[in-house]
């Protein structure tokens, strides 16, 4: 006569259900959903590196703290870009910005007839008046940044270049 002792039985048990766990294990959806600029961001940072050399006001390098610091923040905080899936952009024009619409029109690389085109991790800006800026992406879950070369001339009238970083979250 076999004897089970609570040990053995459960270890039965085991090797007995073991093949029905095996065989009702699916493989996972290992798809990985593409990263995509769709949707609507704020800018939460910009940056130049090396930091612009502005004279009257020094070298600024967090252009984004220093618009803030200058009392830009409401304006800034309501700012949202919108990347449609035909390629077109958007930018509200809150009531914050409605004295800085110049300003804001030389700050923001985007407008309302702006169009994209992302590339792999090459976004590709074509505004209104035919500019077009391409940047190097990254997205990383809610967090888009974009970087590029840009030229800009000094009181002195020389010319400088430095690299602009843009970081928007997704809202």
């Amino acid at each position: 006569m076999i004897r089970f002792t609570t040990t053995r039985l459960t270890l039965w048990v085991l090797l007995l259900t073991m093949p029905l766990f095996v065989s009702s294990c699916k493989k996972g959806n290992d798809d990985v959903t593409p990263a995509t600029v769709e949707g609507n961001w704020k800018l939460t940072g910009l940056k130049f590196s090396p930091a612009l050399d502005t004279g009257i006001f020094g070298e600024i390098g967090d252009y984004y703290q220093w618009l803030l610091d200058f009392g830009a923040g409401d304006c800034l905080n309501s700012l949202v870009f919108t990347f449609n899936s035909n390629g077109s952009t958007s930018l509200n024009n809150p009531p914050a910005c409605q004295d800085a619409t110049d300003d804001l029109d030389n700050t923001v690389p985007i407008d309302d007839s702006s169009k994209w085109v992302l590339d792999g991790n090459k976004l590709t800006l074509t505004n209104g008046d035919g500019t077009t800026v391409t940047y190097d992406v990254t997205i990383n879950g809610n967090t888009m940044t974009w970087s590029a070369p840009q030229e800009y001339e000094k009181l002195d009238g020389s010319k400088a270049t430095t690299t602009a970083t843009m970081t928007l979250t997704r809202v």
